[in-house]
């Protein structure tokens, strides 16, 4: 099982902070061993490059509990994500 929570705050001129780690359960592993749960923190900042917007994020995650056998204690995270434009240009759903 994989559970993902987040929080982020915006700042001005497009920059974010905020969280988004995600804990994992694996009820087949051994008692003791079974919970993975990071806390973090993260930094982000979308802009235009060339003619692509997209989002770059810089955040650091640490395992408060950490599976023995796969686990990860401590991970430091760069993620690019880029913005693409709406494939649907028309109104799914109109409000009365």
């Amino acid at each position: 099982m994989s559970v993902l929570y987040f929080m982020y705050y915006n700042l001005p001129n497009a920059w974010q902070i905020g969280f988004s780690p995600t804990v994992t359960w694996d009820r087949r592993a051994s008692a003791g061993n079974r919970w993975n749960v990071p806390v973090g923190i993260g930094v982000s900042k979308t802009a235009r490059i060339g003619g692509m917007i997209s989002k770059f994020e810089l955040g650091f995650e640490y395992s408060v509990v950490s599976e023995d056998a796969f686990g990860q204690r401590a991970m430091l995270k760069l993620i690019v994500t880029p913005v693409i434009p709406s494939l649907i240009h028309k109104t799914l759903f109109r409000g009365r």
